[in-house]
């Protein structure tokens, strides 16, 4: 289960695209598998979380999330944008937790790194046959 778990999580971030303002249907989606899958691992390994060498690191990543929301709330940044701008590190803290799991279970470097791996084709193959066949951007400009 913990593996089907780290594919799904592996996999939600794969299919990534650049939307409409504010996001869509199928971005909240993957969103939404990314957050229960990694959160599923994370619950399911609770003894992962303390006292392993990648701990201190992680502590001191979400140390760091604690005080950005300090600084919104004393800048008067409104809630919506500060969520759509700590997204990235807050899935990058989740993904450290579940790097934690990974070590915790013994997982081999090859069995962590394969998905990702498979995702980042699925990515790279995705974006293309987004931008070109789905949102006619021209080849020229789909990079950016």
């Amino acid at each position: 289960m913990f593996t089907i778990l780290y594919w799904l999580f592996c996999f939600s971030f794969a299919f990534d695209f650049r939307g409409e303002e504010g996001g869509s249907a199928v971005q909240y989606v993957f969103l939404g598998l990314s957050l229960f899958s990694g959160l599923m691992m994370i619950g399911t390994s609770p003894s992962a979380l303390r006292g392993r060498p990648t701990f201190v690191m992680s502590a001191l990543w979400w140390f760091y999330l604690g005080t950005t929301v300090i600084v919104a709330l004393q800048a008067h940044i409104v809630p919506s944008q500060y969520a759509r701008c700590v997204l990235p590190p807050l899935l990058c803290g989740i993904s450290l937790l579940v790097g934690q799991c990974l070590v915790t279970r013994r997982y081999s470097a090859e069995s962590i790194v394969r998905p990702l791996l498979y995702a980042g084709i699925v990515s790279v193959v995705w974006r293309f046959v987004h931008a070109i066949i789905i949102s006619h951007i021209p080849i020229d400009k789909v990079r950016y």
